[in-house]
């Protein structure tokens, strides 16, 4: 599932897998974007979010109900497996090689590394990745 969104269609993305199920007006609410889209120009995006599989309707009388077809961390995934075959670690090294890291973030990441390793049992006779 090759993901190439525009600022807008992420935009939308991202609320609908923070809220769920949002109508067309809900989704115009919402964007913290200025100025404000047109009603249909949400209505627009959300067409072609759907025409690609990745969001999904239900109606209720004449309203629409949009949420994620596909999750958060799918995309996620998908998007390591594509760019860094699979590997973890080589999106870690390429985020701490790409960009100057805040001392407060890297502490972030260490302890979120620590937190990983105390509830994560590790997989016999395999590496993590």
């Amino acid at each position: 599932m090759p993901l190439r969104l525009t600022g807008q269609q992420l935009a939308v993305m991202r609320l609908l897998w923070d809220c769920g199920e949002l109508t067309v007006a809900d989704v115009q609410e919402r964007l913290h974007s200025s100025p404000k889209p047109a009603y249909s120009t949400v209505a627009t995006i959300l067409g072609r979010l759907e025409k690609r599989g990745l969001i999904q309707h239900r109606q209720e009388d004449r309203t629409y109900f949009y949420s994620a077809a596909v999750s958060e961390t799918g995309v996620v995934k998908d998007f390591v497996d594509r760019i860094f075959g699979g590997s973890t670690s080589e999106l870690v090294s390429h985020l701490l090689d790409s960009r100057d890291l805040p001392l407060s973030e890297l502490d972030r990441i260490k302890q979120l590394i620590r937190d990983y390793e105390k509830t994560r049992k590790p997989l016999k006779g395999k590496s993590r990745k």
